[in-house]
């Protein structure tokens, strides 16, 4: 791809092809035959709005260019946009300029400063990545710590209390793209390690609006990227034409690894950046299209199974650590899903039974302590009274390793299990295990 300009931008945009050319003689154009081209124009005071647009259409038209080519400009007019359109020119606006110098512009030809530069460089790049590909087809979102505040299976309350408070405002901004990407014909799909019963029961509660425009939901515990590979494969679209936002930097790399896949990390100050690389880059909507996705996504079996994820992690047990008894009480309050046992736990509970706890890194940094198991009994054999894994940590396969050392090193002859509503997970883990 070519980029051309009325400015400098050949320095600073070192991953494509620029041309600084204030007139556009538009003569390379003759050698670029199916090549796309990106006229990016800088109207100055002197220019006016759209002025170069009439030149530019007589010499494409000389030039007889057969490729894809797009002109961007922040200030372009609703009549510019439709006489460029109209001769099959796509016109784009970056939202750029508010960061420009007049006196950059006379002395380094380039008005931009840095967040510009960056923006406009970005802007560019999704240009390749998806307009030359067809455009933005699906996007895959995690549900907990990406389009809400928390996790809703573990604080239930509590999101719900943070996500009416402001302070939470980027949850919100992600929620209306998501809608605003919907309504251009984008197919969301919610990807969560979750039941499908709580990312229903979030999504009614949260985000009804967003819910309504939902394609599906893709609700279990296998590995995030072998469900988006499949319903990639029954939709029959491109990997290229996705993307995928989740906040947690071991999923992002699994999918980044196994798939070709536009992964986004989604940070709630990053939530900006999101919209302004992909607002441009949607789909031709059609109601047709995205009633098959539903139908297609309807007919997709969730997995009953843990994820025996590939996932690099180191982990230390511990005995009776009572510097983690506060971690460990905080925990028996909060975790619903990989909890066997659930009642909050104290001090006194903890010094009158063998208490084993497991901290956890990964690429990403120190997880913290992630998991502990609560046993009673003698040397016949005991009883794991209570265990509980962090979601944090949940789908490495950490959760296997620890109970099954749990249950060897302590003789474990019984397991106390009560189901409940949030700990299916749990039901599963423990359908593995055998004593």
């Amino acid at each position: 791809m070519v980029v051309i300009s009325n400015i400098y931008l050949r320095g600073f945009l070192p991953s494509h092809e620029v041309i600084y050319d204030e007139v556009y003689s538009f003569e390379f154009l003759q050698n670029t035959e199916a090549r796309a081209v990106v006229i990016f124009h800088f109207p100055s005071i002197f220019d006016g709005t759209g002025y170069k647009v009439k030149s530019i259409l007589e010499k494409v038209g000389v030039t007889n260019f057969k490729g894809t080519l797009y002109f961007v400009e922040d200030f372009l007019t609703f009549d510019d946009m439709s006489t460029l359109r109209d001769v099959g020119i796509n016109t784009f606006k970056l939202g750029l300029s508010r960061d420009f110098s007049i006196g950059n512009y006379y002395h380094a030809r380039n008005p931009f400063g840095k967040k510009d530069l960056q923006l406009l460089n970005r802007g560019i790049r999704s240009f390749e990545d998806y307009l030359l590909l067809g455009g933005l087809k699906v996007v895959f979102v995690d549900l907990d710590n990406t389009l809400i505040p928390g996790v809703f299976a573990e604080e239930r309350e509590l999101v719900v209390q943070n996500y009416s408070n402001a302070k939470y405002y980027q949850y919100h901004y992600l929620k209306e793209f998501l809608i605003f990407l919907a309504n251009k014909g984008v197919a969301i799909v919610i990807v969560s390690k979750n039941d499908s019963d709580i990312v229903n029961d979030a999504l009614d509660t949260l985000c009804p609006d967003l819910k309504r425009m939902v394609v599906g939901v893709s609700a279990d515990y296998s590995l995030k990227s072998n469900r988006i590979s499949q319903i990639i494969d029954k939709f029959n679209i491109n990997q290229n034409n996705c993307l995928f936002i989740d906040d947690n930097l071991v999923e992002i790399s699994d999918v980044s690894r196994m798939l070709n896949v536009k992964c986004f990390h989604f940070l709630p100050d990053r939530v900006n950046e999101l919209v302004l690389e992909h607002r441009h880059i949607f789909s031709k909507y059609s109601e047709v299209t995205i009633n098959y996705y539903k139908k297609v996504l309807g007919k997709i079996d969730g997995n009953e199974s843990l994820s025996h994820a590939e996932v690099d992690f180191t982990h230390n047990i511990f005995t009776n650590e009572a510097g983690h008894y506060e971690r460990i009480i905080e925990l028996s309050t909060k975790t619903n899903q990989m909890n066997f046992n659930k009642f909050p736990l104290n001090r006194d509970v903890l010094n009158k039974s063998s208490v084993v706890s497991v901290d956890c890194s990964n690429e990403n940094g120190y997880l913290g302590v992630v998991g502990y198991g609560v046993i009673v009994g003698d040397l016949d054999g005991g009883n794991l009274l209570q265990f509980v894994m962090s979601c944090r940590a949940l789908g490495f396969g950490l959760e296997r390793l620890f109970l099954n050392f749990i249950i060897t090193e302590y003789n474990i002859k019984s397991i106390n299990f009560v189901e409940t509503e949030r700990n299916s997970v749990a039901k599963i883990l423990l359908k593995e295990i055998k004593l």
